[in-house]
């Protein structure tokens, strides 16, 4: 997923990454695991949270708003 000029990214294993959206290389900003099992969904972002599910349907919303 591409969204303010970041790529979000829920690897198979279940491990969140956040990276510069860029041609030239791809350059890690974030990383942390979030769930376990097999994840295949794309994750979602709405209203400054980062939405996570894996195969076996577990949740997980991580608050990415920025205080205003």
């Amino acid at each position: 997923m591409l969204a303010g000029g970041k790529l979000i990214i829920l690897s198979e294993q279940g491990k969140l990454v956040i990276a510069d959206a860029t041609e030239k290389e791809f350059k890690p900003i974030s990383r942390k695991q979030v769930l376990t099992g097999r994840c295949w969904t794309i994750p979602v972002l709405s209203h400054g949270k980062i939405f996570c599910r894996n195969a076996a349907g577990d949740l997980v919303c991580l608050d990415v708003s920025n205080p205003s």
